[in-house]
């Protein structure tokens, strides 16, 4: 078992994701139809790291899970959500992440969309409860090709 982490002491968090290490379990898709382009998307993501995953106080993570919504026209607007933290050990930590995406045209007509947000760990289990912190998500997506790839950095602390 890992020793415990001290009250009050902060750890960092770093880590990175590869397009094939996500993946789009369930997109919904609603046309709101007022101005062309705007749509509202509610999705979930699965993310695992076959080679060196994220760790929390040296306990690997097995997966992470996103549930969130999105607001867009043609891809720019707010989205949130929440992630669950599988651990290696079984605990869980949970996050909410509030953020805003930007599409850009590029001059040979492809777009690039890239979501940028704040992430606030609000809760965990086990070992991990009482756990709080607060990260950097950046990422480059695209919703209708399924990609998603990005890095957090942060940190984290145990505040009871």
């Amino acid at each position: 078992m890992k020793t415990l982490i001290p009250k009050g002491e902060k750890r960092k968090i770093s880590y990175k994701w590869a397009a094939a290490n996500d993946k789009y379990i369930q997109q919904h898709v609603i046309d709101v139809g007022d101005v062309s382009g705007y749509q509202i998307r509610v999705y979930e993501i699965q993310r695992a790291w076959p080679k060196n995953p994220p760790a929390f106080n040296g306990v690997q993570v097995k997966e992470e899970r996103l549930c969130a919504i999105s607001d867009y026209i043609d891809i720019n607007g707010p989205s949130s959500g929440y992630s669950r933290y599988v651990l290696e050990n079984g605990d869980e930590i949970f996050a909410r992440f509030d953020g805003t995406s930007q599409t850009i045209a590029n001059p040979d007509g492809s777009k690039k969309s890239t979501y940028t947000a704040v992430v606030t760990v609000t809760e965990g289990t086990g070992e991990f409860r009482g756990i709080q912190g607060t990260a950097r998500y950046t990422a480059v997506f695209d919703p209708n090709a399924g990609l998603n790839v990005g890095q957090v950095e942060g940190e984290y602390w145990i505040a009871q």
